[in-house]
């Protein structure tokens, strides 16, 4: 299932069957002008080493397509892909990401082609907030922050958390 492109023609979609598999394994084999793909994780807690706080969904994607991963029925997909890629990585707030990534799959992370955007803006913009939706909006894309709103409006109207939102909520993958 893919969103609407937005006025950038990002193409936005959910890896939920063996079509949109293909799908993912397609772009990232295809872009050869991508100097970097960024990932992120979803998580039901803030925690990676507390019992309970469970990897959900990950995220893909480059400057033109993001492919949104559920972990406990498609990870195997999403760690090809990172076994594949031999490029840059791009991650805001590398340190939380990626201790669910060594707790969950317990990969050998390339720390040579990790960047870290969170501790970019930190350098960059010492004292002032970094958080990715504010920074992104401000540097990337004015609609970079587009979801969040419809995002807390789902999670207001139906009493959801991190760890109930479903998988298949445009707003939230």
């Amino acid at each position: 299932m893919a969103m609407p492109r937005f006025d950038k023609g990002l193409d936005l979609n959910i890896v939920n069957d063996t079509d949109s598999v293909a799908e993912l394994m397609e772009w990232l084999r295809n872009d050869r002008n991508r100097s970097a793909i960024g990932i992120d994780v979803e998580t039901t807690g803030l925690s990676w080493n507390r019992p309970g706080d469970d990897l959900r969904m990950v995220q893909i994607g480059d400057r033109s397509a993001g492919f949104a991963i559920p972990w406990h029925r498609w990870g195997g997909v999403f760690m090809e892909c990172l076994d594949k890629w031999d490029g840059p990585i791009v991650l805001h707030n590398m340190q939380f990401d990626l201790k669910f990534l060594e707790r969950y799959a317990d990969w050998k992370i390339p720390w040579e082609r990790m960047h870290d955007t969170m501790i970019m803006a930190k350098i960059m913009r010492p004292g002032k907030p970094a958080k990715l939706k504010p920074l992104a909006t401000q540097f990337v894309d004015p609609a970079a922050d587009f979801m969040q709103g419809r995002l807390q409006k789902a999670f207001d109207d139906n009493n959801w958390g991190w760890d109930t939102v479903p998988l298949d909520l445009p707003a939230y993958w």
